[in-house]
């Protein structure tokens, strides 16, 4: 007998919000991002963290103020384990595909990363990212973090991220 999934719903919504996530940063330069993330969310990589909203905005307004970019975040491989009914952990790899300024794209990846994530569901039944750990896998990863003035960033008293190491305790 096939048993139905109790949390398909929830899979589907946190798909969405993958979804969501890549679609903003390639179509509208980061736009919107924020609200993805709960009110104190953590974004970042090895040390270096966004954290909160405000600084999330300040990251993709710095990356807008280099120019041009085209890319596209193809996020694959994505699994989520459901601590609770509202605390979600999950796992994606993505891969970016990216140029900076007028050149055509290449169709060759610039990179692969894994994406390590925990999630809650907020008061209006919406799935939103608590913390997005970022780490590099393959290829190399744009420092976009690094090359903001110093005190724009919060930095993490360790590079591994408390999402990323429970993922990993999952496996």
């Amino acid at each position: 007998m096939i048993q139905s999934d109790p949390q398909i719903a929830d899979r589907a919504a946190i798909a969405e919000l993958n979804a969501r996530f890549a679609w903003l940063i390639d179509h509208e330069n980061g736009h919107g991002v924020p609200e993805l993330f709960t009110a104190d969310g953590r974004y970042g990589y090895e040390g270096h963290w966004c954290e909160g909203a405000a600084e999330i905005e300040d990251f993709y307004a710095r990356r807008r103020q280099r120019g041009t970019r085209k890319s596209r975040h193809v996020f694959t491989n994505s699994w989520t384990i459901f601590e609770s009914d509202d605390l979600a952990l999950s796992q994606s790899i993505l891969t970016l595909f990216a140029t900076d300024g007028a050149p055509e794209a290449s169709a060759s990846p610039v990179c692969i990363l894994d994406y390590s994530d925990t999630l809650l569901r907020q008061a209006d039944g919406r799935w939103r990212y608590r913390e997005r750990c970022v780490t590099p896998v393959f290829g190399r990863m744009p420092r976009l973090m690094e090359e903001m003035p110093a005190g724009a960033l919060s930095l993490a008293p360790t590079a591994r991220s408390p999402s990323a190491g429970r993922v990993a305790e999952l496996r």
